[in-house]
């Protein structure tokens, strides 16, 4: 069973738009990747019923030559690796914020971003006992001429 609903709209004159959206997926017999840690073989089985929800919202904006937009997100709790304890082997929930700022003159642009402005520790991902951690805040200027 798999739900996802959403809306987009913009406001004064197409200078904002809006975008949310938010899903739920629940899965019975959801097949995983188990390794079994006696031998160290690995195997696809399947395991418990598994729910899968989240949200995410969008606003951009342009005003005399900025552009902005913002994006927060929220996926809930996964499971990650069944081999050895489903109370300890899931990724937990996380939220990340991210923003951008742009100024818009024509031939040139400059835009100053920022990714998980808030510095969430997270795992992103997992595979067998090996771990993969999002990354930290990230932020920066680009800058582009067209020639």
């Amino acid at each position: 069973m798999s739900y996802e609903a959403g809306w987009k709209s913009s406001f004064f004159g197409e200078r904002v738009r809006t975008q949310l959206s938010a899903f739920y997926n629940k899965y019975k017999g959801f097949q995983f990747n188990v390794v079994e840690p006696s031998t160290g073989f690995s195997g696809v089985e399947n395991i418990a019923d598994v729910t899968i929800k989240g949200f995410e919202a969008q606003v951009q904006a342009r005003v005399r030559g900025f552009g902005y937009d913002a994006n927060v997100a929220y996926v809930g709790p996964q499971f990650a690796y069944l081999g050895y304890s489903p109370l300890s082997d899931r990724i937990d929930g996380r939220g990340l914020l991210s923003a951008l700022v742009t100024l818009d003159m024509g031939d040139w642009q400059v835009t100053a971003y920022g990714t998980n402005l808030t510095d969430k520790n997270h795992v992103s991902g997992q595979f067998n006992s090996n771990e993969f951690y999002g990354a930290p805040r990230e932020y920066g200027v680009r800058v582009r001429v067209a020639l």
